[in-house]
């Protein structure tokens, strides 16, 4: 995209194996099915143009419009992402 940014860009993710199996080099034999945009993430993220960082399940924002959660977790997550209430029209 010709898009340059000051530092690499960080995702977060709440699962830890995913986490370690971006930073480890290293492919296994249970490691076949893994799709090529994963190797794309990989390849990145060796490259210095990404970072890939653990986040607590219950500190993950992204769970908020994907995933069914307890009124005040989502109230909290909607919160931090910027979700309000729409007025009544």
């Amino acid at each position: 995209m010709g898009i340059t940014v000051p530092k690499a860009p960080v995702i977060y993710c709440d699962n830890i194996g995913a986490t370690y199996l971006c930073a480890n080099p290293v492919f296994h034999s249970r490691m076949k099915h893994i799709a090529l945009d994963y190797h794309f993430i990989r390849n990145q993220i060796q490259a210095g143009m990404l970072r890939v960082s653990h986040v607590s399940t219950k500190d993950q924002l992204a769970d908020a419009p994907t995933k069914p959660l307890p009124r005040l977790q989502l109230q909290q997550a909607c919160s931090k992402i910027g979700v309000t209430r729409a007025p009544p029209s």
